[in-house]
Formats: C-alpha cells, sequence, structure tokens
C-alpha cells in the first residue's frame, strides 16, 4: 500500500554521534573573541599559500577604512609544505596588522586546517606546525594587548582568488606592477623578520640611494656630478626614495614600470578622464608620484590611447599661419566689349564701349559715335588704367 505513493521507510539511526559532535563544540574553548565594539575600525586580512615546482609563495591583502588596500608578495626561499606555506603567509599578513595598529581585523583563510588549529578546534600533533601556531598566536596577542580585537573565519577558495594569484607571483618570482614582492630565506619560526625586497629599481634611483647611504658615486663624472646635485632633493626612509617638496608632501619615487602603471589608472581606469597629457602628469604629481620621465610617458600614453583619438576635439585652425596676398593682378582683370549699332542718338552717337571688373562685376560705360581704335584706347586709358590702376586689360568683341 504504501509503496505504491512512493514512500520509503527507513530506520532512524543511532544520534550518538551527533551528539558527541554537539558537545565537543560547545565545550571546546578558544581565543577568538565573542563580541565585537561595533565603534571599532574594521580591516579584512586576506591570505593564502601557493606551492609549486618554482617554488612557494604568499599573498596577503589587508583592506581597511577609505577603500585602503595594501597587498604583498613573497617568495619563500626555503622547502615549505602545502601547510606551513599557509602558515607563513597568515603571519605575513598578521605583520601588517601590526604595522597599521588595527583595531578590529577580521582573518579569512581558505586552509580549513589552519585556522581550525589556531581556534583550538583541530589537535596539533606535528612539532613544525606547533611551532607555526605558537608564533600566530604571538601575533594575535599582540594585536589585542594594543587594544585590538580580531577574529578568525574560513572561507571558499572562490573567494579568495586575489591572495592565491600573489601567492603564486610570489612562488614564480613573478613582479605585479605597484605590489611589493619579497623574499624570504628563512622560516617564520627560525628568523621572523628575515625578509628581503627582490623589487628592482631604475638606475636613476640606485645611484641616489647609494650616494645618500655609503657616499658612493657612479664612474662617469658626468652622471656623478648629476647624482650629488639631485641628492639633497631627496629623501630615503623605511626602504622607500621621496622627492622632498616645499608647497605639497613629499612625493614617492616610481620605476618606469610603476609610473607607467599608475597613468594608466589616473587615465582610463574607472574613474579616469581620458584628460590630456599635461592635465596627466599634474593629477600624478597631486597624487603623490614622481620620476623623471612623467612628461614623456604620459604624452606617449595619450598619444597611444585609442579611445582619445577617436573622441577628441577636432581642431580646425591651420597648421600654419595665414599669410595675405600681397599682388592683387590675379584678380584685376578687366573684360571690355562694344555693343551696337543702336538707333541714332544725340550727338550721332550709336555705340556702346562696356567694361566689367572679373571680380567685383563693376561696370564701365561709354556711349561713342563710331568705333575707332583711338576711341577704344583712350576709353581704356581714362576710365580704367587711370582710375583703377589696372596693369592687364581683355578685349572681348560679340563678331559684329
Amino acid at each position: 500500500m504504501v509503496g505504491s505513493y512512493d514512500i520509503k521507510y527507513e530506520p532512524r539511526t543511532a544520534m550518538k554521534a551527533q551528539i558527541l559532535v554537539d558537545y565537543v563544540a560547545k565545550t571546546t574553548t578558544h581565543n577568538q573573541p565573542t563580541e565585537v565594539d561595533k565603534g571599532f575600525v574594521s580591516w579584512i586580512l586576506q591570505v593564502d599559500g601557493a606551492p609549486n615546482m618554482a617554488g612557494a609563495g604568499a599573498g596577503m591583502i589587508l583592506r581597511g577604512p577609505h577603500n585602503i588596500k595594501m597587498q604583498n608578495s613573497i617568495h619563500l626561499n626555503f622547502p615549505a609544505t602545502n601547510n606551513s606555506v599557509e602558515y607563513e603567509a597568515l603571519i605575513g599578513g598578521l605583520r601588517m596588522a601590526t604595522v597599521v595598529k588595527a583595531e578590529f581585523i577580521k582573518i579569512q583563510s581558505d586552509s580549513q586546517l589552519v585556522v581550525n588549529q589556531v581556534l583550538g578546534l583541530f589537535e596539533v600533533k606535528d612539532p613544525e606546525m606547533k611551532k607555526y601556531v605558537d608564533r600566530v598566536k604571538e601575533l594575535l596577542a599582540k594585536i589585542t594587548e594594543e587594544g585590538g580585537k580580531w577574529e578568525l573565519e574560513q572561507i571558499p577558495r572562490e573567494e579568495n582568488t586575489e591572495a592565491d594569484t600573489l601567492a603564486k607571483a610570489g612562488a614564480t618570482k613573478e613582479t605585479v606592477p605597484v605590489i611589493p614582492c619579497s623574499i624570504q630565506n628563512f622560516s617564520s619560526i627560525q628568523n621572523p623578520e628575515a625578509t628581503f625586497l627582490i623589487n628592482l629599481l631604475d638606475q636613476w634611483m640606485e645611484h641616489i640611494i647609494s650616494y645618500m647611504e655609503n657616499g658612493s658615486l657612479p664612474e662617469d663624472k658626468k652622471e656623478a656630478r648629476k647624482v650629488k646635485r639631485r641628492a639633497p632633493h631627496f629623501s630615503y626612509r623605511d626602504g622607500t626614495l621621496y622627492r622632498e617638496s616645499f608647497s605639497h608632501p613629499w612625493s614617492r619615487c616610481l620605476t618606469v614600470e610603476e609610473g607607467e602603471y599608475v597613468l594608466a589608472e589616473i587615465h582610463e581606469d574607472m574613474c579616469g578622464s581620458h584628460i590630456s597629457h599635461l592635465a596627466l602628469c599634474r593629477k600624478a604629481v597631486l597624487q603623490g608620484y614622481d620620476w623623471p620621465t612623467m612628461a614623456q610617458d604620459a604624452a606617449s600614453l595619450v598619444q597611444k590611447c585609442e579611445k582619445c583619438q577617436y573622441h577628441q576635439n577636432v581642431h580646425h585652425q591651420p597648421t600654419t599661419e595665414q599669410s595675405p596676398i600681397i599682388s592683387l593682378s590675379p584678380f584685376s582683370t578687366w573684360g571690355i566689349d562694344i555693343v551696337g549699332p543702336f538707333p541714332t542718338a544725340s550727338g550721332q552717337r550709336r555705340f556702346l564701349i562696356v567694361a566689367v571688373d572679373h571680380f567685383s562685376k563693376w561696370v564701365e560705360a561709354e556711349v561713342v559715335s563710331t568705333i575707332t581704335e583711338a576711341r577704344v584706347r583712350s576709353f581704356v586709358r581714362r576710365e580704367i588704367i587711370c582710375r583703377f590702376r589696372i596693369p592687364r586689360i581683355i578685349i572681348t568683341d560679340n563678331g559684329k
């Protein structure tokens, strides 16, 4: 009877396993805070690690208020397992959070093992993993001691693609524009602070930094004089070169690749307005950036921008200055015609001599009794040449 209605009977299973899991989850304690003050400034930290055949890398993204976004990529130059790479990424991200003095930080990782071991939900049996957990807890305790709060959660791998991209770039030592990439020769449980910048600097920055640090100058005397002349206008602090200024904040010096990326973001990004190269340079300076070839790079970018070529204002101004025509002879041409004979008028006048200016259509006429060469020359000399000073006359005949 029951089978005819697609109803199947299944016996109820035992609830022992579920009850045990609920009991363990309820009684297990960990250091994660349960309540967060909404008045705290919130930060979100996303971390991920990526080991492959080329090496191992870690990627960190720290997002803060006012659309602040800090990104970092690390190449791990030592043997590392999948789990240790995830821990290195988490430790690197916590260092970034410590630097910015985050009041509340929400840490996100796609590694279930790392998240649950740090929270105390999973037992840590491996001695190396135990050291990593202790190191992470030290950094979390430092955040708590400074009055901050933290929260650690696991997110799906699809929501952590940006950090994964940075981690893969760090594994292959691939430099991403405007994103610092560093190399770490030792693990965080051996030498926690052993990281070295591997971003290549332009030659002009290297010479100025070398001169400011140890007084070394290039071998070329001309280049050495140039470095000594420019060095007083720069300042080198915390591994970054700045150009000093009295009228606005110091400008951060960039490489050519970084400068091209900044110009592209300002010119044609989501909020770009496709401005001219002069306005583009001014806007980059106001944003706090500086490099020697800024003007040339901006002009080249605007000239190569396809949208600017399609939608730019068309200038109708001639390429050369207009010059007036001094000689009027090409347009000063008169045509003379003889009309008649007409019925005899007073003084026996029967013919009409008509002269027309070809340019202005001005008409001069005279009635005569006879048509002779002397009469026509007299008319031309008196009415046209002397009066209008015309050098060239074309005399036509109507065939009569």
